[in-house]
């Protein structure tokens, strides 16, 4: 699976993932549809 990774500052990569597996009871595997960065001045 490719996921979109922070690499370093200002760095970000598609990079191939292993798909995410539930590993207890009590986790969840939630899919992002949309984000914002918000800038202070």
């Amino acid at each position: 699976m490719l996921a979109y990774t922070y690499i370093s500052h200002g760095k970000f990569e598609l990079i191939d993932k292993p798909k995410p597996e539930l590993q207890s009871p009590r986790d969840a595997i939630v899919r992002i549809t949309l984000g914002n960065i918000l800038l202070a001045a």
